[in-house]
């Protein structure tokens, strides 16, 4: 698990310029202009990281700036997205252990979850094909049935505890050093947000993963996976098959995301409740809040099913 120059020169070159610095001001500009013997220092300095496991302690303080989603947001800070400003010699030691974990993920396929995103190779373009295919296929049907729900949450990142996501490292098996670091990281932190009238006094970061942090997503993507996993278990009995096409196995699929969106896909009602029962239930352990505004749920028929209420208003939270 060493880590050699040619890493960190590899990872320092990756970040692009002119991009907001942490506490220190120093930006991603000095560490590409460094000489060899600095390099050198911070080679060193990530290996006893990696080593002993604890983390400078100015890597745990950041700034915090809410940037406004649309132009009228009125004041609201809901509707602000709080944008972590940190160390860029932190972000840039985790930009090597992401790219590992990434790289592992991905090659022994430990991730089993439909989550379309984050991985090198994935896009958007698979789980909207999917999702465009199946409601063609129950378009197409004599008396197939699909019930589509796209669900979104609020500040999901926000919302991943420690202990949770330390269960979901152990989960898949994560080297206890790599473990040890991202705890060391995430325990103890304080940040001041970013005012007009100047940052406010440092408070203490009880959960959630850093908006900004290089291993933000794949994190995410760990935290979430036992719950598609756990969903796509009952993909048989509440997943939607495509219609069967003779001597080929029928497809199905009951659960597609990409980071947090997630799209529940099930073959009736009772499919559906049970699949958001199993949601839910992950939801209220993790303090996960769900946009009812933003969540829409999409009925479609088959031919001799059809009939005009084939949308279901996203005011009606219960299905």
């Amino acid at each position: 698990m060493k880590i050699t120059i040619s890493k960190v020169v590899e990872a320092i070159n990756s970040f692009p310029n002119n991009k907001a610095a942490g506490s220190s001001k120093m930006m991603y500009e000095c560490w590409k202009e460094s000489p060899e013997a600095v390099l050198l220092a911070i080679t060193k300095l990530f290996n006893l990281i990696v080593t002993f496991g604890k983390t400078p302690k100015e890597w745990k303080r950041a700034n915090i700036i809410p940037i406004p989603k649309a132009t009228d947001w009125g004041m609201d800070i809901d509707k602000t997205r709080p944008i972590t400003l940190l160390e860029t010699l932190r972000k840039i030691f985790t930009k090597i252990l992401t790219n590992r974990i990434e790289e592992i993920c991905r090659k022994s396929d430990v991730l089993k979850g439909n989550n379309c995103s984050v991985l090198k190779g994935t896009s958007t373009h698979c789980p909207i094909n999917i999702i465009k295919n199946v409601m063609e296929d129950v378009n197409t049907s004599r008396e197939g049935e699909l019930w589509l729900v796209l669900q979104d949450m609020k500040k999901a990142y926000d919302s991943v505890g420690w202990s949770s996501l330390e269960r979901a490292l152990t989960r898949i098996k994560m080297n206890k050093k790599y473990i040890a670091i991202m705890k060391d990281l995430h325990l103890n932190r304080k940040s001041s947000v970013i005012t007009a009238h100047g940052p406010t006094s440092p408070h203490h970061v009880q959960d959630g993963l850093d908006q900004g942090e290089t291993h933000a997503p794949i994190l995410w993507r760990i935290f979430y996976d036992p719950l598609l996993c756990a969903v796509g278990k009952s993909t048989a009995t509440t997943g939607y098959h495509m219609q069967r096409v003779p001597n080929t196995p029928s497809p199905g699929i009951n659960h597609l995301a990409f980071v947090d969106d997630t799209a529940w896909i099930a073959n009736s009602k009772s499919s559906m409740t049970r699949i958001l029962a199993t949601a839910d239930s992950f939801f209220k352990t993790n303090d996960i809040e769900i946009n009812k505004q933003k969540t829409v749920c999409i009925l479609g028929k088959g031919k001799r099913n059809r009939s005009n209420g084939d949308v279901i208003s996203p005011e009606d939270s219960t299905i």
